[in-house]
């Protein structure tokens, strides 16, 4: 089987989301993907850096505060070929000192397990 891109880990993490209830709701309806990555001009990532968008920023927010935490913050990476940016540990180190779960993942099942896990947490 063909390992699968860091963009389709997610698209099946949110299919997956989709299929979890959640307080009356899917479970998606509470993950946001951050649009950070890929391969753009130079005036378009001017106009997103001019927008907010910040290197290093996590893949997925859940907005659910679990266990003492404000949220869960996914990086998402291939298993065994996905290399942690420096801007990204330091983003994922100012998130968790502000108290979210600010974590990295290996491919898909690593995802969901701590998506689920995160979950079991007591609110």
């Amino acid at each position: 089987m063909t390992e699968l891109s860091e963009a389709q880990i997610q698209n099946k993490v949110i299919r997956e989301a989709k299929k979890i209830p959640y307080k009356g709701r899917e479970l998606a309806d509470y993950i946001v993907h951050v649009a950070n990555g890929g391969k753009r001009s130079k005036r378009v990532a001017a106009g997103l850096k001019h927008n907010g968008v910040k290197r290093g920023y996590p893949d997925l927010v859940i907005d659910i505060a679990r266990g003492g935490f404000h949220g869960l913050r996914i990086e998402i990476k291939k298993p065994d070929d996905g290399t942690v940016s420096p801007h990204q540990v330091e983003r994922l180190q100012m998130l968790t000192d502000e108290g979210y779960r600010a974590v990295v993942t290996e491919g898909y099942q690593e995802t969901m397990d701590e998506i689920l896990n995160y979950l079991s947490l007591w609110p």
